[in-house]
């Protein structure tokens, strides 16, 4: 994970096996809204997936031990102190500042759900929703095969997951993150169509 200050050329590195070798393989990640935190996948061999957070002044101290704390493609709220992430298909969200599961979304039925993004609103979370079995087998690694669905926040609670962009002509959808401001998704687009 390389760094670059508004204003510089030159990327600086952050956690590499140069700046932080007892952290092994420092993989998808994410900064706090505020940039006071990173939280990233420690991709050890195994196991995969620990989900770590540390300080971005001080990126080698880790806020917890990670080991069995699972998370993939990690996303902030507002909030530095809680994000989302995926787990095993789930979508959980996180307490920063020790690891614990304070909740998940509901899925559709037979379905897996990765790649989170929090609106900067923080009134709504989209995710990347699949059919669950061979299509997508390893789910944290990334749903290759789905459609972008979103969650609407109504006072404390989530509410249902809604499909806002479907699949079509053998594609589909990936990795959704919101604009700043919240009004748009930006997305992957994939299939076996040679035009795209």
């Amino acid at each position: 994970i390389m760094r670059l200050a508004a204003g510089e050329t030159e990327p600086e590195p952050l956690l590499t096996p140069q700046t932080a070798p007892e952290i092994s393989c420092p993989a998808c990640h994410a900064l706090s809204r505020d940039g006071t935190r990173i939280a990233f996948t420690r991709t050890t061999f195994p196991p995969f997936g620990e989900l770590a957070i540390s300080s971005t002044l001080t990126p080698r101290t880790l806020n917890y031990d990670p080991a069995g704390t699972i998370g993939y493609f990690p996303s902030f709220s507002p909030d530095p102190i809680v994000l989302i992430a995926g787990n095993g298909g789930r979508l959980v969200i996180m307490d920063s500042n020790n690891g614990m599961e304070i909740e998940s979304l509901t899925l559709p039925s037979n379905t897996v759900g990765g790649s989170p993004d929090w609106s900067w609103q923080g009134d709504r979370i989209t995710a990347t929703v699949g059919p669950s079995g061979l299509e997508n087998p390893l789910p944290d690694v990334g749903i290759s095969s789905g459609s972008i669905y979103e969650w609407v926040q109504s006072g404390e609670s989530w509410g249902a997951p809604n499909e806002i962009i479907t699949p079509q002509d053998n594609t589909w959808h990936t990795n959704p993150a919101y604009s700043p401001e919240g009004s748009f998704i930006a997305y992957n687009v994939e299939g076996n169509n040679p035009n795209m």
